[in-house]
């Protein structure tokens, strides 16, 4: 988990193939899901990898039960969502989950509710993300871990920042990421380093804050060139072309 976590992406995929051939020696029923929850961050950071969507498709359909199996599919949601699912997929794959918020607040559920506040955003849901901010409130100082902490996702405060940012509550959403900013840095997790330097150049761009948010996308966009992530590059990208007034300024924040 650390390799990927901190940015070594090639180095924690060699560990996890290692990992998967150990545990399918070893007689370990749910290998091939813990494959899926080592690789995902990776994963959704390459989106024309033919291997993570049928990587997910088969852990969905071997899921060992369906607590595991709803994961999964909240994974998949993640994923079909930042690679272009439009709003009726999105409604689509959100009624076959049911009420992901309700359930148990089991070693799943803050990674379920991950996922769903990065589609909620993207699809700016805000009934749904106001449901998730409220559930994940509690949670805003922990990590989020996936599969027995084989996986790291991020601080719960970036996905609440995220979702106040959504919800236009933009000093609170400051708030959460600037928590996320230091809970990623005290871990040297490069990616979600860049992942919340990307919210918050979002959050300013939002606010009028146009010098600082492109301060922050070169930082992130220099992270993404050494980790390989593809798809927060594009993100950025989008950000940047989407605020052409933000390269020149009438005004420049300090």
């Amino acid at each position: 988990m650390r390799a990927i976590m901190t940015g070594d992406f090639p180095g924690g995929e060699r560990l996890a193939a290692d990992g998967r051939e150990i545990a399918g020696r070893a007689g370990e029923p749910d290998a091939e899901n813990l494959l899926v929850a080592v690789l995902f961050p990776v994963w959704i950071e390459r989106p024309g990898n033919g291997t993570a969507g049928t990587g997910l498709s088969s852990a969905i359909e071997s899921a060992s039960n369906d607590r595991v199996r709803d994961t999964l599919t909240c994974a998949r949601l993640l994923w079909d969502t930042t690679t272009g699912a439009g709003a009726a997929e999105y409604r689509a794959m959100l009624r076959s989950l049911g009420d992901q918020i309700a359930q148990p607040r089991d070693m799943h559920w803050a990674f379920n509710m991950a996922c769903l506040a990065s589609a909620a955003a993207r699809q700016q849901d805000k009934p749904q993300a106001a449901r998730l901010a409220d559930a994940l409130e509690p949670y805003a100082a922990t990590g989020i871990v996936w599969a027995g902490a084989a996986a790291f996702f991020g601080s719960a405060a970036h996905w609440l920042g995220m979702l106040a940012t959504t919800l236009g509550r933009h000093q609170l959403a400051g708030q959460y990421l600037a928590t996320a900013l230091a809970f990623h840095e005290r871990l040297g997790a490069a990616p979600w380093i860049a992942r919340t330097h990307v919210e918050q150049a979002r959050l300013l761009l939002a606010t009028g804050g146009n010098a600082r948010a492109l301060r922050l996308l070169a930082a992130a966009a220099e992270i993404t060139t050494r980790c390989g992530m593809s798809t927060l590059a594009a993100d950025i990208n989008s950000l940047a072309t989407s605020h052409p007034e933000a390269a020149n300024p009438a005004f420049p924040d300090p």
